[in-house]
């Protein structure tokens, strides 16, 4: 007999009372059911809402019953592959528009369930970078509304397809990088332009060549004095009397003090000042072509492990100016290339990044005679990649006139590195 509940025959409650019972069910082990008013309401005969349990199907085990272990999958349907048969209402009419109502067999009555499609849409994973295929022709195809699979991210470089691949985005990445170095390099008061720079120590009664005003050595900071006629200006302003001066951080446009077009930097380093001139009209800038670079090479991107010092370590190694200064280093990285292993030491910047000054069997050859490398900070593993791509000249690769240090010991890598930049080119 079927179950039945007391209700008005109104919609709304009607969802109700269905509802309710669908959750009782539910509750017992059964399937949801979801109460669909408007079909529903069809059923109400005087106030009596006969709602049916669901239909036991066959190949599933329900509450109160004693399955049978059986191998192999349930009953399906040999003309719709993966879905599960509907149970069949013998002698039921569905209720035509009139409203007219007849009663139902809830033993009959057949509960709609949605079935999992068998074409329903995956969720495939998406590739760090874009990958097109070429179009197709769909001529004969019938579209089945499934979502084409993307093809999959790091295809080689002699991919059929003609897809982007991981190799060519990094490619395109460093040509983007090289072609702001080349920007950077050049720009008005980039490496190029650097002419000149002058050690107070050096100085004679507080003047130093082509600039104009009096610097002295304040111990905590420049003294620079100077008359309104001599042209120097500070923080824009014309000087006129004099001003205390501390280390410049920034970029050389930046600097606070100006001579005309060119940009003074004061400069601190091993306890003695200095100051640096930049000038956009410096031979060397104007007879800039370029920079010589290897073309990117995947075989050069090359994993390491980062092992810190205890503690941070000064050695003292050549600079460019013939002088011998203290290189603070803080760790070395261990890599291999070629099946052979090799350690470089590296400095730790403020913000954790690396700076490495080395040399290779093409230094003095086929590129400068040392580079500088700056890889990004280690993994909390210690892990970093090293790219010799990116490889930079040094500053006095450009002018003559910085003090760059030389490689310390250990950081002579007896191996060739054709990768990076190799040397400054003039038209």
């Amino acid at each position: 007999m079927p179950l039945e509940l007391r209700a008005p025959a109104d919609t709304v409650g009607l969802a109700e009372l269905i509802g309710d019972r669908c959750a009782a069910g539910a509750a017992e082990g059964f399937p949801p059911r979801t109460a669909d008013p408007r079909r529903d309401s069809a059923l109400v005969v005087d106030g009596t809402v006969p709602v049916p349990q669901q239909r036991k199907l066959p190949g599933r085990c329900y509450p109160g019953t004693t399955c049978a272990t059986t191998s192999g999958s349930p009953d399906r349907s040999p003309d719709r592959p993966g879905a599960v048969p509907s149970p069949t209402r013998p002698g039921h009419k569905r209720p035509r528009s009139s409203g007219r109502t007849r009663p139902v067999d809830s033993s009959s009555y057949p509960i709609r369930r949605p079935v999992a499609s068998a074409r329903a849409s995956p969720a495939w994973p998406r590739c760090s970078k874009s990958a097109v295929r070429p179009e197709r022709s769909t001529r004969g195809r019938r579209d089945t509304g499934i979502p084409k699979r993307p093809p999959p991210c790091g295809r080689s470089d002699h991919d059929e397809q003609g897809l982007v691949t991981m190799s060519d985005d990094a490619e395109q990445q460093w040509k983007t990088w090289h072609a702001r170095r080349v920007e950077t390099v050049s720009a008005p008061y980039g490496p190029l332009s650097l002419t000149g720079t002058h050690w107070l120590a050096d100085a004679v009664e507080g003047r130093l060549p082509d600039i104009a005003g009096r610097w002295a050595d304040g111990g905590d900071a420049v003294v620079l004095s100077a008359g309104s006629e001599e042209g120097l200006t500070v923080d824009g302003q014309p000087l006129d009397g004099e001003v205390r001066l501390g280390r410049d951080t920034g970029e050389a446009a930046e600097s606070r003090v100006a001579y005309g077009d060119r940009r003074l930097v004061v400069l601190r380093r091993d306890e003695l000042w200095a100051v640096r001139v930049f000038d956009p009209q410096a031979p060397g800038r104007l007879a800039f072509g370029g920079i010589e670079a290897t073309a990117y090479d995947p075989d050069w991107v090359v994993p390491a492990v980062f092992r810190p010092y205890g503690e941070s370590r000064t050695v003292r190694v050549a600079s460019a100016d013939g002088l011998e200064r203290g290189l603070g280093v803080g760790g070395e990285l261990a890599f291999g290339v070629g099946g052979q292993d090799h350690t470089l030491q590296a400095a730790v910047e403020d913000d954790g990044s690396l700076w490495i000054v080395f040399s290779d069997a093409t230094s003095g050859h086929s590129s400068y005679r040392f580079r500088f490398l700056r890889p990004p900070a280690p993994a909390a593993d210690h892990s970093v990649t090293l790219d010799f791509n990116r490889a930079l000249l040094p500053p006095c690769a450009f002018a003559e006139h910085f003090i760059c240090p030389f490689p310390p010991p250990g950081n002579s890598l007896a191996i060739a590195v054709p990768a990076g930049e190799r040397k400054s080119l003039s038209r």
